[in-house]
């Protein structure tokens, strides 16, 4: 019997409507659908399963949400190497493959014979002086640099050591191809294609003429410094810790990746669909 690592959103999906309908077609077509015991109230398809238990050896991941959902989701999947299936019950969701309207298709597709795609993952440390306050913390979207007070921060970003720039701004956003499409858009950043292994460095507001959008290869090593009081690093919208002045957050590409399943139409096809809902 294969595990399927259910990942329900109860914000997005307050009475359960699509949680049940989903882990109820799973069950029914043979899978074993599992999730931590927090998220199975209300679920009787699903099984409580914790730590190892649940996730080694799973098939897939299904994660009903936004791409926020995603997000919270990929670390540990990339973790264990379990590919993820996503049904995007946001708003836009560019890294979700199915709307809610498609569950009835879950089934079908994870008792095929499906192909995934890599994302990169970010792996970002921040260091005080010669202290890591943490070290290779994962991040699928981006980090974002920025103020947490009033006025501009002072940033100055290197690559493998040598200056590239300083910025007076509201922040700094270093993103992966895939969230590129995120905060880093609305930053006048590009949008790039998913399937590339790169950073973008996407100054936000920086007073400044020349202030550009970067983007950096593979082999990039980035180091963020903060030159200014009241700045904080946040990691996928949620992770935030305090930064002091002279604190150094370190980024390059993790050697994990996430893998998700893919579909026909792919990625350009999500943009133009998305796109146009704008």
């Amino acid at each position: 019997m294969k595990k399927i690592v259910f990942v329900p959103n109860p914000t997005k999906d307050p009475e359960l409507t699509c949680s049940r309908k989903a882990a109820a077609l799973l069950s029914e077509r043979g899978f074993l659908v599992a999730a931590e015991p927090a998220l199975t109230g209300g679920l009787p398809n699903v099984v409580p399963l914790e730590g190892e238990m649940l996730y080694r050896g799973a098939h897939a991941m299904v994660v009903l949400g936004g791409d926020g959902s995603i997000l919270r989701a990929a670390e540990r999947a990339a973790l264990y190497d379990i590919p993820i299936l996503a049904v995007n019950l946001g708003r836009l969701g560019y890294i979700a493959q199915l709307e809610k309207d498609d569950i009835g298709r879950l089934a079908e597709i994870l008792s095929s014979d499906f192909k995934t795609e890599s994302r990169s993952l970010l792996s970002v440390s921040l260091r005080r002086g010669s202290e890591y306050l943490f070290r290779n913390f994962s991040a699928l979207n981006d980090a974002v640099i920025r103020k947490s007070g009033h006025g501009m921060v002072d940033i100055s970003l290197a690559c493998n050591g040598e200056m590239v720039n300083r910025y007076r701004a509201d922040g700094l956003i270093v993103s992966t191809a895939t969230g590129s499409t995120a905060y880093a858009m609305s930053a006048g950043g590009a949008v790039i294609d998913p399937a590339l292994k790169i950073m973008e460095v996407t100054p936000i507001c920086a007073h400044s003429l020349k202030a550009r959008p970067i983007v950096f290869s593979c082999r990039a090593a980035l180091t963020v410094t903060v030159e200014s009081e009241n700045a904080a690093v946040t990691l996928d919208g949620e992770n935030t810790m305090p930064l002091a002045e002279r604190d150094c957050v370190e980024i390059t590409l993790s050697d994990k990746a996430a893998r998700l399943i893919t579909l026909s139409g792919g990625f350009c096809h999500i943009l133009f669909r998305k796109m146009s809902d704008l």
